[in-house]
């Protein structure tokens, strides 16, 4: 975590106002004693930083990310993604189910580790699953439990920078966006007379990704 979390630190100079931005965002999230009714929508907050700090350079320090990664409220928070999400069991075999009757010592144990950087992520399984079209099955990683809990730690506090900076046409793999908001909007587009559509893949992308960190400038 606070590897991925520096690297952000480190890209302050390409995102500009992005960090800034987190802090004011992380403060509304997990301020001490504010429910859930009384934050902000993610949404709302990203349009609102954008206008208001677009253009402007701000210094951050990586070890206030990671204060916020593993905060006890953030990884509470990550819990309950999770087992809301039902996802299987990892290499380990434990359920999500399972690990949240464990959960008032394990993520105490987690969070002591990270504080520590002791933390080790166990091997994700390795699963195959058909293909949609196609005779040829995909390759599918499944992490433990615990790993999810702390890769959705790492989210929540990373997915607000990078949603203040995409691009309004992306669609792929963004809260709350999806293949039928990108087809809809393949449709206002025709709609307006334009005629070409380019339907594109990266056969093996996530296979062949350099995923080494980048070198400290």
């Amino acid at each position: 975590m606070r590897e991925i979390l520096a690297w952000i630190w480190l890209s302050e100079a390409r995102f500009g106002p992005v960090s800034c931005a987190l802090e004011q965002v992380q403060r509304q999230r997990f301020a001490p004693g504010s429910g859930p009714g009384r934050q902000k929508k993610e949404e709302d907050i990203g349009v609102e930083f954008g206008k208001k700090y677009q253009g402007r350079t701000y210094n951050f320090k990586p070890a206030v990310l990671v204060h916020f990664g593993f905060a006890a409220d953030n990884l509470q928070s990550a819990l309950k993604t999770v087992v809301q999400n039902k996802g299987a069991a990892g290499v380990d075999g434990q359920k999500a189910e399972q690990y949240l009757l464990e959960s008032p010592h394990r993520l105490e144990q987690v969070q002591d580790m990270l504080k520590k950087g002791q933390y080790i992520p166990q091997p994700v399984k390795r699963v195959w699953i058909p293909k949609l079209g196609s005779k040829e099955l995909r390759p599918l990683g499944v992490p433990a439990v615990e790993d999810r809990v702390v890769q959705t730690a790492v989210r929540n506090v990373i997915e607000p920078i990078f949603e203040n900076i995409f691009a309004g046409h992306s669609y792929g793999f963004r809260p709350r966006r999806g293949a039928k908001d990108a087809l809809r909007r393949v449709e206002q587009l025709l709609d307006t007379g334009r005629v070409w559509v380019v339907d594109a893949d990266l056969k093996g992308y996530f296979d062949s990704i350099v995923t080494r960190l980048p070198a400290p400038v």
